[in-house]
């Protein structure tokens, strides 16, 4: 009998040990009130994010919530607190995950590590005005996709993928364990820069590129199928006044010209390669 009771206790100390986990789909559709230069921000925590562009006025979310926790009581508080919010101005919608550590993530709020008794996921599939300029950062358990946008892109990871194809305008993709995949329809007409800390940056221009590039890899290759029409001079990057005269800094990044140069592409990596190929 007591070797049964052992047996019986061991078996509720592993149930009650067994994490409790909950999902649902949120779906919500949000709409401009300008729509002749909207903005998207997506300040997401933990999860990935996809975004594809389509023929309509509405930004559609369709976000997946996943929380899990050790008991039933804690999965309770942390399903009530933890949810997605979304501000909507005149020419931009901000969706953010609020609840975490008591505070939110949205942009200009750094979101802190903290203890929690449970383990959260907020992935976003999202479809967006074609013309419509997007901000997006998550930080760790997803990649982030954008597909078939024609605005400004701003967009962060830290441990994650970053891929846009079919876009067209400034980018700004900075990532620190990931590759990075960019394929243009239209080359960018503004300043444009690409980083992964440890990853390979692979962009895709069309065969008319005319830019200016600077290069900068620690430990790492630069490829491509463009002609390199001229290696260029290092810059000034800064300029101090001191006791034998002026002082100047060059910058380490190398930078040479494709075709007759104009915009400015930035591309660093410290352990990866650089692909800057042809269409």
């Amino acid at each position: 009998m007591k070797y049964l009771m052992g047996i019986l206790m061991t078996i509720a100390t592993f149930t009650h040990l067994v994490a409790q986990e909950k999902e649902e789909v949120i779906k919500k559709a949000v709409s401009f009130e300008n729509t002749s230069n909207p903005t998207l921000w997506i300040d997401n925590i933990s999860g990935g994010v996809e975004v594809a562009a389509y023929n309509g006025t509405n930004v559609i979310l369709e976000i997946t919530k996943h929380i899990k926790a050790d008991t039933d009581e804690e999965l309770a508080a942390a399903w009530k607190k933890l949810n997605p919010a979304i501000i909507t101005g005149s020419d931009t919608v901000e969706v953010y995950v609020e609840g975490v550590c008591d505070c939110d993530s949205r942009k200009g709020h750094y979101w802190r590590e903290c203890d929690n008794d449970y383990n959260f996921n907020f992935d976003f599939k999202v479809r967006i005005p074609t013309h419509t300029n997007l901000w997006i950062s998550t930080i760790n358990n997803g990649d982030i996709t954008v597909t078939g946008v024609n605005g400004k892109l701003k967009i962060n990871n830290i441990n994650g993928g970053i891929k846009l194809e079919k876009v067209s305008g400034p980018t700004d993709v900075h990532t620190i364990n990931g590759d990075v995949y960019v394929s243009y329809t239209q080359n960018p007409d503004g300043k444009s820069s690409y980083y992964t800390l440890n990853g390979k940056l692979t962009v895709y221009f069309l065969p008319d590129l005319s830019s200016d590039v600077n290069l900068k890899s620690f430990n790492g290759k630069f490829y491509t199928d463009f002609a390199i029409a001229d290696v260029l001079p290092s810059q000034l990057v800064t300029t101090t006044e001191g006791e034998r005269g002026m002082k100047y800094k060059l910058d380490e990044k190398t930078a040479v010209r494709i075709g007759k140069g104009g915009v400015l592409l930035d591309f660093e990596t410290f352990n990866g390669d650089i692909y800057i190929r042809k269409l």
